[in-house]
């Protein structure tokens, strides 16, 4: 097995990239400590400092965005020119995952729905806070919250399924 291992250091030390994700376009792009970035299967590595914040999960939806959660709050999107855009929101929940539709969504806490142009739809859950979230090989929606997990069941409502009969739709 050979192995190549690239140096992802910043001005002020490492990097430490936290999450990965291969774009259409062949590149890798990854979430790091006060930066997202990308490489290529060369190794070309490019930096796109953030403004604020330490950047997590980051997905690549159908739109060909690059979009990444925010430790500290909030979520992010990068454009393959390497425009950052930083959208404010009340959840600090850094966990993204996109629907069978297309639509963008996030923990923290609430469960929220967010545009492509940045306008954030949250919608409350029993628990009061969303960590995790995936897509059933159905399409839909499940998530984590303290002492639980939650299933989006349709559109916008939300029900607990590990909490005796607990439910929320927004």
């Amino acid at each position: 097995v050979l192995l190549n291992q690239f140096d992802i250091s910043g001005p002020n030390g490492n990097y430490g990239p936290t999450d990965l994700t291969t774009a259409p376009d062949g590149k890798m792009w990854f979430s790091a400590s006060q930066a997202v970035g990308s490489i290529t299967t060369q190794g070309v590595v490019t930096m796109y400092p953030l403004p604020a914040g330490n950047a997590a999960s980051m997905i690549i939806p159908a739109n060909g965005g690059i979009w990444f959660g925010l430790l500290n709050g909030g979520v992010g999107s990068v454009t393959s020119a390497g425009v950052v855009n930083i959208y404010n929101t009340a959840d600090r929940g850094p966990n993204l995952v996109v629907d069978a539709d297309g639509a963008l969504w996030h923990g923290g806490d609430d469960l929220s729905l967010m545009s492509f142009a940045g306008q954030d739809t949250d919608h409350p859950v029993p628990a009061g806070a969303v960590a995790y979230l995936t897509l059933a090989a159905d399409n839909s929606l499940w998530f984590t919250e303290p002492g639980g997990l939650g299933h989006v069941v349709s559109g916008c409502s939300s029900s607990s399924s590990a909490r005796s009969g607990s439910s929320a739709s927004g």
